[in-house]
């Protein structure tokens, strides 16, 4: 059975300021780096009125088999962010070099926060299709997950700030 994690911060700024800055390609490189990628790259795929699908390809640092850093190996990965900017949701997709047998996957909402301000709820899904291992890798995923969503949210507030 596939892991999840769920989380959610409160900004000052206005939803709208919010989505604009979560789609912003110097905020989607910027993230990726604070969270230790070696380095990132963000292209357009669609842009309409409705919609903005986004890819961001990152270069990391390779993991051992117990989930430390092996600064020794690069490993490439892509992630596909789909968002529909009249709901303010977005959906994602993660590969990396173990292709279908490791997917990661999540979704973003904005919404306005009472009182004002806007308010990011993140959800995250991990399935990992090797047997005997799936379960505890899925556990290390979800764990290095919850280490970089303070990250994120720090990087998203420095944006913000500007």
């Amino acid at each position: 059975m596939p892991k999840t994690y769920s989380t959610s911060n409160d900004h000052d700024a206005s939803p709208k300021k919010v989505l604009e800055t979560l789609t912003d390609p110097e905020f989607l490189i910027e993230r990726e780096k604070a969270q230790g990628a070696i380095d990132a790259e963000v292209q357009e795929v669609k842009r309409s009125e409705k919609e903005l699908v986004l890819r961001l390809d990152a270069t990391e640092y390779g993991r051992t088999m117990t989930g430390a850093l092996d600064k020794s190996k690069q490993e490439k990965s892509s992630t596909l962010y789909n968002w529909n900017l009249e709901t303010m949701n977005g959906d994602w997709t993660y590969e990396g070099t173990h292709g279908k047998r490791i997917q990661i996957s999540g979704s973003f909402k904005v919404s306005p926060k009472e009182g004002g301000g806007a308010r990011v709820a993140s959800h995250f899904h991990v399935k990992v299709d090797i047997p005997l291992l799936g379960g505890k890798i899925e556990k290390m995923v979800i764990k290095e997950i919850e280490k970089s969503t303070p990250i994120s949210a720090k990087v998203l507030r420095r944006f913000l700030s500007v």
